[in-house]
């Protein structure tokens, strides 16, 4: 895993916040499981489309809100 380099001052915040800076790999994709229906690693992170989406049940939203989400369930 690298460190993200990106040019938005919120999305580095959020991904600190949520604790994330350092799970994207070098794609700039990272994967958690699904707070909606815990598939382990199902939920997909892209830094580039600025979407996550599960694989197993097919929830997706805005990364952004995902990140704040998560900093706030912490």
């Amino acid at each position: 895993m690298s460190a993200i380099i990106t040019t938005s001052e919120v999305l580095d915040e959020a991904l600190r916040r949520a604790g994330l800076e350092e799970a994207f790999d070098d794609r700039g994709l990272a994967y958690e499981d699904c707070p909606g229906c815990g598939a382990k690693g199902g939920l997909k992170l892209s830094l580039a489309r600025g979407d996550v989406r599960c694989s197993a049940c097919g929830s997706s939203g805005p990364l952004l809100v995902y990140l704040e989400e998560k900093s706030q369930a912490s």
